[in-house]
């Protein structure tokens, strides 16, 4: 007789238990870490549109619930991408950094909640806290009038935070955008007169840069917790992280990328 094939439909892939990490009581590290291009496409998923709730955020389109009539578990960073969370998770294993949102979502419970349980899905902490929003009515002007540029803005909120957490030793800024001083920033400090130091972060020191279009890898992990160790970080070792997994999907390196210049900057 003839062999019968049976076809079986595919198995959802079941998510391995992870051991938790401790959650750590007095922090003396610390990650700010931003979403959109670390974490998730900076363009989300576009098939959430038709069967979920979502919420606009800085122009993107966040899922939010089950559907547009359901009450069920909130959704938000389901897109995250799951090499991004290993990543990070490996930050948070080896250094026990606390985890900071620096990330246009903490102006929305629902993201932050998000955030949260994806977090706690990979076995981390919840987040310790979140920068302060130095523009919270957000008023038309106020960025040009206070800050530069939103990369400014976004430094001062960071270093705000630093402030208001003196027990903080170390620490390190995870963003897609370059957080970092370029000569135009450092031209129009010193027209202003400023006898304050910019608030603008080192990427030797304090700061690693995402490709938007790959997110946070694990060289970039691998380097952020070099930062937060206090190790010296060579030259060599900063154009390994950036130059392994920073192409996009042409295969081109990012342009923001050589040198660390300036970038498209994404919130």
């Amino acid at each position: 007789p003839e062999a019968t094939v049976t076809q079986v439909a595919p198995r959802m892939e079941e998510r391995k238990w992870v051991e938790p990490i401790p959650v750590p009581v007095a922090p003396t590290l610390v990650i700010f870490l931003d979403i959109d291009g670390v974490l998730r496409s900076v363009h989300g998923r576009t098939d959430f549109a038709q069967s979920v709730r979502t919420m606009l955020v800085g122009g993107q389109r966040v899922a939010l619930m089950g559907d547009s009539s359901s009450t069920n578990d909130n959704l938000a960073g389901i897109d995250f991408w799951p090499q991004a969370m290993r990543a990070l998770r490996h930050i948070v294993s080896k250094t026990h950094a606390a985890v900071v949102l620096s990330s246009d979502w903490r102006k929305q419970e629902q993201l932050v909640e998000g955030v949260n349980n994806q977090l706690c899905e990979h076995g981390m902490p919840k987040l310790y806290g979140q920068t302060p929003d130095l523009d919270p009515k957000n008023v038309a002007g106020v960025v040009k009038a206070l800050h530069s540029n939103v990369r400014e803005k976004r430094a001062k909120e960071i270093r705000k935070w630093l402030k208001q957490h003196p027990g903080i030793e170390r620490w390190v800024a995870i963003d897609d955008m370059d957080l970092t001083a370029n000569r135009k920033d450092e031209l129009l400090h010193k027209q202003n007169g400023s006898t304050e130091p910019m608030p603008f972060l080192d990427i030797e020191s304090d700061f690693v840069k995402c490709n938007p279009a790959v997110g946070l890898t694990m060289d970039l992990a691998k380097l952020a917790v070099a930062l937060l160790s206090g190790a010296t970080v060579s030259q060599e070792e900063l154009d390994r992280a950036y130059s392994s997994g920073q192409q996009d999907a042409s295969g081109q390196l990012d342009p923001s990328f050589q040198g660390l210049g300036p970038t498209t900057f994404v919130g």
